[in-house]
Parts: structure tokens; sequence; C-alpha cells
């Protein structure tokens, strides 16, 4: 089956992301690559970067966002620019993961799962127990040109709760909930901000928000109160420094 990973690029500003993401899938054998959707121009350092660490480039259109956002610290603006990853048609299946995650073991056996499996991120604390929504962060895709073509005559008529990918994805596979069978263990997508009340294994970190690791100085870091977020946040940077060291 043809397979891969893919991540999506809409700013520069998720580089130091891409790059520990494709780090991490290393680490952890994965047998897979990752395919990076490129929606912005890239300066030539960035595609050298990108190329260097053994990723795969692919240029995509940007797909228009269609809210506003007077204060985008979140960068939601560029988030449906995603959509592509559903018209990958040359893959008979994807993983799809956000540039702001981490991989702390292998994910292969994701490969093995139907379409539109995903996380309700968060959804194992008691007080979020009424979450039915998937976050879109880390998703199993069968590509399809007609899934990718009804994906995009939606935009821009299907509401997104949060103005993002996210929500408008949660318009469009309205039913999602009703699947038990997609839903993926909590351990693939745990957010690195409730790390100190989830007591299982876990596969993959999410440090979604709008402050990323690679935003952080040591001292910022030192200052996390959580002690297993601040774990989180300083293995982020240890898998990055590996990158590093291996160019």
């Amino acid at each position: 089956m043809r397979t891969t990973f893919v991540t999506y690029l809409g700013s520069e500003n998720f580089l130091p992301g891409v790059l520990t993401l494709r780090q991490s899938l290393a680490e952890h054998n994965s047998r897979e690559g990752l395919e990076v959707l490129l929606s912005c121009k890239p300066g030539r350092s960035v595609s050298q970067r990108l190329n260097d660490s053994g990723c795969k480039v692919r240029p995509v259109s940007p797909i228009e966002n269609p809210h506003s956002f007077p204060d985008d610290i979140r960068g939601f603006r560029f988030t449906y620019g995603k959509l592509n990853i559903f018209d990958l048609v040359e893959y008979e299946k994807v993983v799809y993961l956000d540039a702001d995650m981490l991989i702390v073991e292998n994910i292969d056996s994701l490969f093995e799962k139907p379409h539109m499996s995903a996380v309700i991120a968060g959804g194992f604390l008691p007080e979020n127990a009424q979450w039915s929504n998937f976050n879109s962060g880390l998703m199993v895709v069968v590509p399809g040109h007609d899934t990718f073509a009804r994906i995009t005559a939606a935009v821009g008529h299907l509401p997104s709760a949060d103005k993002s990918d996210q929500g408008f994805l949660n318009s469009f596979f309205d039913s999602w909930y009703a699947h038990g069978h997609l839903h993926l263990d909590h351990k693939f997508n745990v957010p690195v901000d409730y790390l100190d009340k989830f007591a299982d294994p876990v596969a993959v970190l999410h440090y979604w928000g709008a402050t990323k690791p690679w935003d952080l100085d040591p001292w910022q870091i030192r200052k996390i109160p959580a002690p297993k977020h601040k774990q989180a946040v300083l293995l982020w940077w240890d898998c990055y420094h590996r990158y590093r060291l291996n160019l």
C-alpha cells in the first residue's frame, strides 16, 4: 500500500516544527518518510533545510480561509491549506501530522486505521467528557479527487466554530462522533498542557496553543509551572538539537 506521513507548512515560522517532527519520526524507526505540503513561497535556505532533512516537499495552492482575523496569534489564516491532503491521490492512505507535534514512539500502526480516524484530543479529562469533535492535528486520510472537490466546494459555506480548518472539517464530517471505530486512542494526540493529568503511555505530543517550543527561551521554559509540560518542551528542544547535529 502506498502510504506516507504528511504535514503542512503555510508559514516559515513553523519550519523548526517540521524539521523536528521529521527527526522524531526517524528516531522511532518509522518505515515512512514525511511529505511537506508547502503553500508559502520559501526562501532558498528554507527549501534547502527541508531537502537536507530528508523531507519530500510538495508545493500546493493556498486555500483561503473565509474568516477574518484582526489578531491572528494562532496563524489560523493559513490552516485551510491543510485541506490539500485530501487530494494526495497517488497515496492510498496518509497520516497527517501538525507541525507542532513530536513523535515519542513508533506510530506506523496508524496506517492500518480507517479513513478519518482521529482523536478527541483532551477528551480524556472528566471536565471535557462532553467534547465530541475530533482534533485535526492528527488524521488518517484516504485521499480522493471527489472528496477533495466536495471539501473545497464547501469552503465558505460550512461554518467553522473556531475559524480554522478543524472547525470546518468537523462541520463537513458532521456525523464523525457517531462512528466509534474512528476514535483513536488518546495517546496519539496528547496536548502538552494536559500531560500532568494523563497517566497512560504517550505516542504523540501536541504543542497546541499560540506559543510553540521554538518560541520559548530557557528562562521562559523554566517558568512553565507544570512539570510534565516543561519536560515535554525540553524533549522537543533535545530532538531539535539532534536534528542540528545531523546536518
